[in-house]
């Protein structure tokens, strides 16, 4: 997120289903003032981790940038079971970021994750997933939770730490034992069903998907945010998600 609390959120995807196999990169950008601009194309582009930081550049959607520092946290089991699972793994929670778009240039502090999954999103084991990523206005201080409800109920939570507490989610913020991050003010960025917002352009494609895939709702939104962590304080933004198999 920039200075001006302009938002970029970037997606780089391989898909691959028995022998079939498919790639998917996508940009949604929202301005303060303006609607949700998004495009999408049939390329993940180029995406790199090594020593200089996390880099991903797509020509198709004219979009480049480098994530640089911030807080990398191990890779965690979000999922293991007979049907498949889910590892997610933070690349930089707290990074210095700088994206060229459309020949413009944005710079601000956001973060970058990788997700491996083998299982098929209409088999999880939970109906509810609670997700969300805090960068204090000055990147020193972040937060990151996942919270999984229904017949699997499970939560991770990092606040200025890369071991994760057990901690509470919900509309007002997050509490753990460590801290309170508590929600001041959102904004919508995305309220839509997923395979919608996903796919945008692509929309046709939509049909090809299940049924469990096309049902997931998915509400996007931008917060201000005081995160409190023993005597420290400080403020800044989260990007926070709330999504439903229905």
């Amino acid at each position: 997120m920039s200075a001006d609390a302009t938002v970029l959120v970037g997606y780089a995807a391989k898909l691959r289903w028995g022998s079939v196999g498919l790639s998917y990169g996508a940009r949604m950008v929202k301005s303060p003032d303006g609607p949700v601009s998004q495009r999408q194309s049939l390329s993940s582009g180029r995406v790199s981790d090594g020593a200089d930081g996390v880099s991903w550049s797509n020509d198709a959607l004219d979009v480049s940038g480098l994530w640089v520092g911030g807080r990398r946290i191990q890779s965690v089991a979000l999922v293991d079971g007979p049907s498949g699972g889910i590892e997610w793994e933070c690349l930089g929670a707290n990074s210095r970021v700088s994206v060229r778009m459309d020949g413009a240039g944005i710079e601000g502090f956001g973060y970058a994750e990788r997700i491996s999954m083998t299982i098929p999103p209409w088999r999880l084991p939970f109906q509810e997933l609670r997700w969300g990523r805090y960068v204090s206005d000055d990147g020193g201080d972040f937060a990151v939770w996942i919270d999984l409800q229904g017949n699997l109920q499970r939560n991770w939570t990092w606040m200025n730490s890369i071991t994760s507490v057990e901690g509470t989610v919900d509309d007002a913020g997050v509490r753990t034992d460590d801290g309170v991050l508590r929600v001041e003010a959102s904004r919508p960025i995305r309220r839509e069903n997923v395979a919608r917002t996903l796919l945008g352009s692509l929309q046709p494609l939509s049909r090809l998907l299940p049924r469990g895939v096309r049902s997931i709702q998915e509400a996007k939104q931008l917060s201000s945010c005081v995160l409190t962590t023993g005597a420290s304080r400080s403020r800044g933004y989260s990007i926070n998600e709330v999504v439903k198999w229905l």
